[in-house]
């Protein structure tokens, strides 16, 4: 698996792949996020937008 096959399996953007854990039968992907992709709930990179 890499970064490419997320992608190009799920479409997935903006994270990396960092490995596989197998077990019972199935594969969980341990992905990261990119720390240039972390946005809050209203975009802001830094801070949280509040609605008054």
């Amino acid at each position: 698996m890499s970064t490419s096959s997320l992608y190009h399996a799920w479409r997935l953007r903006g994270y990396r792949y960092q490995r596989t854990n197998l077990s019972g039968g199935g594969a969980d992907f341990v992905i990261e996020q990119s720390p240039d992709r972390f946005r809050t709930r209203c975009g802001s990179p830094s801070t949280c937008c509040i609605p008054l």
